[in-house]
């Protein structure tokens, strides 16, 4: 507990530090004009003051301090570290395409399956040839990493799923005696805490895509060593439990090839959580509350048939049914007068 609470303080100081230095200094700063509707919607944000996009600092230094307390292997943290760097780099610069991080997250991906060839994903219900098993793999990994950013729009979203995650995650690891893949959750969610209280419910830190590709690539791996270590849990219980966030990239993908006719990579303000902001909730931190129940509901059914790959595929099905459906409900919803003409407009431009 004491190694576990010195990552948080590290990591809650390293945020509070990053915040009125980088505001100071003009670093990474997402700005935005509050008066104007029209830069608003153009840049697809939900707050309303300059904001750090720098999240990713405090817990990778909470996340350090963790790997050097417990002892984690020097080569995966290092890597790890290239993530961050990677993403943080583009919130800086803001000039690094979409394609070419994803093929640099594949990349750093590849590494750590050749420094761990037991981590490669040989099966998901059925076995894999090993010529199939990596690229998949290295897919599963960079697929899941970029989704946290996806889903990173509101506060505390991404957080708050990620530490919901981790904490199921690091149930089985105690459940299993597997101490590398609970020390593991427990550091990452500590970590995670000390942002998350300085980022909801009022925004003051934002992730950042170096802080969302981080955390999306250390929780990828955690999931592959906690099934890889112990084979009894089904491949798909971490598919189930981060549903959420690979369902709305991958429909995402869909609405803007297929729907959109627009590259699959092209940011739009159509998300989930964005249209729930600007359709029923108006304020920011209330997003949660229409997502994260559900969140909760599907990671305790995987909780309970956490062995059993057909149910849990038939979960995954049900989840993709549930977002959809609720999805185009919001899409259609008229019910107040105010969001009458917008609605119809919206409907047009997401289904045509």
């Amino acid at each position: 507990m004491t190694s576990l609470l010195i990552v948080f303080i590290v990591s809650v100081f390293a945020h509070g530090l990053v915040i009125t230095l980088f505001h100071k200094y003009n670093i990474a700063i997402d700005s935005i004009n509050p008066h104007s509707k029209r830069e608003n919607r153009k840049n697809h944000k939900s707050h309303e003051i300059p904001t750090p996009r720098a999240g990713g600092v405090g817990i990778v230094l909470g996340y350090l301090a963790g790997a050097y307390l417990f002892g984690f292997n020097i080569y995966f943290v290092f890597l790890a570290f290239l993530i961050f760097v990677i993403g943080f780099y583009e919130d800086i610069k803001h000039n690094v395409g979409p394609k070419l991080r994803l093929f640099l997250i594949a990349l750093v991906a590849c590494l750590v399956l050749y420094a761990f060839s037991d981590s490669i994903i040989m099966n998901i219900g059925f076995n894999l040839p090993l010529f199939i098993a990596i690229p998949f793999t290295v897919f599963a990994i960079t697929g899941l990493t970029n989704s946290i950013n996806i889903i990173d729009g509101v506060n505390g979203l991404s957080s708050s799923v990620s530490i919901i995650a981790l904490l199921f995650l690091a149930g089985f690891a105690h459940m299993y005696n597997d101490a590398l893949v609970l020390n593991l959750c427990l550091v990452m969610g500590t970590g995670i805490l000390g942002f998350f209280v300085w980022n909801f419910p009022k925004g003051r830190i934002f992730l950042g895509d170096g802080g969302a590709y981080f955390i999306g690539f250390v929780m990828a791996f955690i999931s592959i060593f906690l099934i890889q270590r112990n084979s009894d849990i089904s491949p798909w219980f971490p598919v189930i439990i981060f549903a959420y966030p690979i369902v709305d990239t991958l429909f995402s993908m869909y609405r803007r090839k297929f729907v959109s006719k627009k590259s699959s990579l092209t940011a739009d303000s159509l998300h989930l959580h964005t249209l729930i902001f600007k359709r029923l909730s108006r304020k920011n931190h209330k997003v949660l509350m229409y997502i994260i129940p559900g969140v909760l509901l599907f990671d305790m059914a995987a909780a309970h048939f956490y062995t059993n790959t057909p149910i849990l595929v038939l979960l995954f099905i049900a989840f993709i049914s549930a977002y959809i459906y609720f999805y185009s409900a919001i899409v259609n919803f008229s019910g107040k007068k105010v969001f009458s003409r917008r609605g119809k407009k919206l409907q047009r431009k997401v289904i045509g």
